[in-house]
């Protein structure tokens, strides 16, 4: 994917050199480029703003589908070992063996 991107936009990039070695940058023809499409281009545009209509018959289905997808993916609760920041740390017992070699 990335040679493909790369190759368009360096493809793009030698032919406005071109176009500006030969004085053709801009012109109706004898251009390799055409510059049509982005005069005309608004390229800052604000979006259209949509709010959700909630009077489908499937409007349930999907707050409950999608809840129950948020709750699955959720991050679990931290390791036993670590219970916060202001407490000390409790090793598991198989690793008090390691911390007094």
């Amino acid at each position: 994917m990335l040679p493909i991107l790369l190759g368009a936009i360096v493809g793009y990039a030698v032919a406005f050199i071109v176009d500006l070695i030969t004085g053709t940058v801009g012109a109706a023809s004898g251009s390799l480029i055409n510059y049509s499409a982005f005069t005309g281009a608004n390229f800052v545009v604000t979006p259209h703003i949509t709010f959700p209509s909630f009077t489908s018959d499937l409007t349930f289905t999907a707050i409950f589908g999608i809840g129950i997808m948020a709750i699955a993916t959720s991050p679990s609760p931290p390791p036993t070992c670590i219970k916060s920041a202001s407490t000390s740390i409790t090793w598991p017992t198989s690793w008090a063996s390691r911390a007094t070699d």
